[in-house]
């Protein structure tokens, strides 16, 4: 049996599972890596044997109902949503699917560093906004500077969220090798919520 426990690298205390960042607690000196996301009728988990790993998962529903934009994006990435708009290369639905696929690729980020939301989102520059490859163009140093200590890139995939809500064979699988599983509990879930998983892996 893996048993999950927590730890906050700010306070140093492990007060359960909502506070701090899931770890392994035993069988001990296991080498997986976790992460946990909840949204109401559906929770996440994520495990990696290839580095450490965030996972998030949002409602599109309740995020474009916030005015997260400021909050959420980088200047550049403000721009590159005016141009979206501008050009009506994206749909209204489409413009708020593509801001909350990108709030959760910076919120598993920063779960996956270790930072989270102590670091300001906006702080961050991801490319791939409007489609296209997502790679980490700009972050605070504390980001920065973890990723080249360690020797690692942020690799990013996409939850096939459809999948985890059927219970299908494949429920447990993203879109990229490094992250090892992904399991759901969808009594009530949703069909607008999207997520994404970033793991740390060396090149």
């Amino acid at each position: 049996m893996v048993k999950i426990g927590a730890h906050c690298s700010y306070c140093g205390g492990s007060l359960g599972i909502n506070h701090g960042t899931p770890v392994v607690v035993s069988p001990a000196d296991t080498p997986v890596w976790v992460s946990i996301s909840r949204v109401p009728g559906l929770v996440v988990a994520s495990a990696s044997l290839a580095g450490r790993v965030g996972v998030d998962i949002e409602s599109i529903t309740r995020m474009s109902r916030a005015p997260v934009d400021a909050v959420a994006l980088h200047p550049r990435e403000l721009r590159e949503i005016a141009g979206l708009r501008e050009l009506a290369t994206l749909t209204p639905a489409g413009l708020d699917r593509a801001t909350t696929l990108h709030w959760t690729r910076k919120e598993a980020l920063l779960k996956a560093t270790g930072h989270g939301l102590r670091i300001p989102p906006a702080s961050i520059d991801l490319s791939g906004i409007g489609g296209g490859q997502v790679v980490l163009r700009d972050a605070p140093g504390e980001v920065s500077g973890l990723l080249s200590t360690l020797g690692a890139r942020a690799v990013f995939a996409t939850l096939r969220v459809a999948e985890l809500l059927s219970g299908g064979a494949d429920a447990g699988s993203v879109d990229a090798d490094s992250t090892d599983a992904c399991r759901a509990d969808a009594d009530s879930a949703d069909a607008d919520i999207v997520g994404n998983t970033c793991v740390l892996e060396r090149p």
